[in-house]
């Protein structure tokens, strides 16, 4: 079974609990009811999902969260295609500074305990600043 989790974007907290239903996303955030989330609505939530892999402490990283490497690099985790100069690739990789159009680094089961989740892009995006990352 696939994990998500969601970011309302206005109140800038993690939502109590998603569901999908009926191709529907069903959101219960802390500060109101249950809310399906349509063409409207959707954009106000980020849907993140679960990479099926842990970090060097054990804590499961998903779309979304900033991760640092052993070297101390940080890297924004993002699920889906990318394409480069030359490359091209499907899956889990690593951004460096948030770049999804340079050459970003791929990461599998093997590689995932080298890196420990910091934060990630919604409460935490100063972490990403290319200044902080010109290693």
């Amino acid at each position: 079974m696939k994990k998500f989790k969601a970011f309302d974007l206005k109140a800038k907290e993690w939502v109590r609990s998603l569901d999908f239903i009926n191709h529907l996303w069903k959101v219960n955030s802390n500060k109101s009811d249950d809310v399906v989330l349509d063409d409207g609505t959707q954009k106000e939530y980020a849907i993140c999902i679960f990479t099926g892999l842990v970090d060097k402490n054990g804590q499961e990283i998903f779309e979304g969260h900033i991760v640092e490497s052993i070297t101390n690099i940080k890297y924004e985790v993002a699920i889906g295609s990318y394409f480069s100069k030359t490359d091209v690739g499907h899956g889990v990789h690593l951004c460096k500074n948030g770049d999804r159009q340079g050459h970003p680094t791929t990461i599998c089961n093997m590689d995932s305990e080298k890196y420990e989740v910091v934060g990630n892009i919604f409460e935490n995006p100063e972490l990403i600043d290319e200044k902080q990352n010109e290693n």
